[in-house]
């Protein structure tokens, strides 16, 4: 949804693993949106002094993260991919084996 809407150039995944705010200096955003609960008033002064431009603070509209929801997603696809793979695999190589 975050993509789609007008003014933003770029939108990413953060992995954990990841250096705090690795991203953040990489991309140096003009604008970095968060919710309230993201970062304490001390972060913010240190992120907009050494990192970005200015970051707007929001309040948090959802009551699922869009992160909890693509991790929701990603765990279903495996589900069916772990159900559906070997039989399709299998069937695939029956086939090819079987024109030969």
């Amino acid at each position: 949804m975050v993509t789609h809407q007008r003014g933003v150039n770029l939108v990413t995944l953060k992995y954990p693993e990841h250096e705090r705010w690795a991203l953040i200096r990489a991309v140096q955003p003009d604008v970095l949106v968060a919710t309230e609960d993201t970062y304490s008033a001390e972060e913010i002064v240190d992120l907009e002094t050494n990192h970005c431009g200015r970051v707007e603070v929001l309040r948090r509209m959802a009551t699922i993260s869009t992160s909890a929801r693509l991790r929701t997603s990603y765990f279903e696809l495996a589900t069916v991919l772990a159900e559906r793979l070997p039989n399709f695999v299998r069937e695939v190589v029956t086939e090819v084996a079987g024109v030969r």
